[in-house]
């Protein structure tokens, strides 16, 4: 994990106006962040050759989102005083994702294919907050082949299904409130190719 502080002190002298003092106090404040993008997790698999051509294999994930922080910046004021700030308070629970993938070969090619199910993890939240969090399946292909002794290629697909959910908020000063709420949802698209070798 990885935390930054950030500190920092400014100082906007002004022009004496008749002989009146006019600057500006120090503006003293300290600004804190966590960067931490992904949960801490823990990961069993298995995986099987059956008769000798069809590779199996299957997943399990539990990603430890109660202590997860999110990254949102947290400014204290010490000079000028009384002013405060609020992050909007959320609550997560732990989650555990289920995949499974299958890989086989097809002349000089391998074929592979998978199934991933992430469900959510954000159980509360307040309305200031916007983190959207639906459960979410993915499906991925790929295809591998040699185009010589050192050299092999690799083409993958990814495609993210978010189920469709209703969100509602209240309070018209919300961030993210439209009147008789939005449908969050859509997907994702992931695709890319990659080159190794061997020497």
């Amino acid at each position: 994990d990885y935390a930054m502080t950030f500190q920092n002190k400014t100082e906007l002298p002004l022009l004496s106006a008749r002989g009146v003092d006019a600057s500006i106090p120090i503006v003293e404040f300290l600004s804190r962040t966590s960067m931490f993008y992904d949960p801490q997790m823990v990961s069993l698999g298995v995986a099987h050759l059956l008769g000798g051509w069809l590779q199996v294999g299957l997943q399990g994930i539990w990603k430890n989102w109660t202590n997860y922080e999110v990254p949102w910046n947290h400014v204290e004021f010490t000079n000028p005083g009384g002013i405060d700030s609020h992050l909007p308070v959320v609550t997560f629970r732990d989650t555990i994702s289920l995949g499974a993938g299958v890989e086989f070969p097809v002349g000089p090619c391998s074929i592979r294919g998978g199934y991933r199910y992430e469900p959510y993890h954000v159980v509360s939240q307040e309305e200031n907050s916007n983190l959207l969090d639906p459960d979410v399946h993915v499906m991925s292909s790929g295809l591998g082949f040699k185009v010589s002794d050192a050299l092999f290629v690799d083409l993958h697909l990814q495609y993210h299904s978010l189920t469709p959910e209703r969100v509602e908020k209240h309070d018209s000063s919300a961030v993210g409130h439209r009147e008789g709420g939005y449908v969050m949802g859509g997907s994702l698209l992931n695709y890319g190719v990659t080159f190794g070798t061997t020497f």
